[in-house]
């Protein structure tokens, strides 16, 4: 094995690391975005508006949807659909035929709909249906060398077993705003440490 200096090997883990798709493959996929929802408003003869795409997602998931209550202008009212550049990069063909309709779908069903609806139920899937995507409602990706968010974890127990609980969760908490209890025993749940 040859001898790498730390120059070398800082520059070898800097290349690991996956970049965001550029401006021009961002457009396409804004392109694609709007191809959805033009064929669903021909699919339900009904007039969709064309929402905000943004590229500024972080975590795992490599799209989401959402819809927004605080609305700067009546285009965010209806939402943003936002996607994960570092996984559209390193998954761009997958991501295109698949994220794209699902969260295209996601937005649809809300319009149709209404907002009491489950995320991935019935409606979302027929609409997947008429787009003649996969409805499967997570992929799993390969995430080597996409930047990813760590969050925090805390634990917490009950009569029967421990369980883990996020940050928000644990404020709530904290702050005596809820509280959660067991599926199990139906014991409150008791802080015991972070993660």
């Amino acid at each position: 094995m040859p001898n790498l200096s730390n120059a070398d090997l800082s520059l070898k883990k800097s290349k690991d690391i996956i970049t965001p798709i550029s401006w021009k493959m961002q457009q396409d996929v804004i392109k694609h975005t709007y191809h959805y929802i033009q064929t669903g408003s021909q699919l339900f003869n009904k007039k969709f508006d064309l929402i905000p795409v943004l590229f500024h997602l972080s975590g795992r998931s490599a799209g989401m949807y959402r819809w927004k209550s605080l609305a700067v202008n009546k285009k965010d009212k209806l939402g943003i659909i936002r996607y994960k550049p570092w996984i559209f990069a390193k998954h761009y063909e997958e991501n295109f035929m698949t994220t794209v309709p699902h969260e295209v779908a996601h937005y649809l069903a809300r319009c149709i709909y209404g907002k009491k609806l489950r995320p991935h139920g019935q409606e979302w899937k027929s609409i997947m249906q008429h787009f003649g995507a996969n409805n499967a409602v997570t992929v799993d990706f390969d995430m080597k060398g996409i930047p990813t968010r760590k969050s925090r974890k805390f634990i917490y127990r009950c009569s029967c077993m421990t369980h883990q609980l996020g940050i928000r969760r644990h404020n709530k908490c904290s702050n005596n705003q809820a509280s959660y209890f067991c599926t199990k025993c139906y014991a409150k749940l008791n802080f015991s440490m972070e993660c």
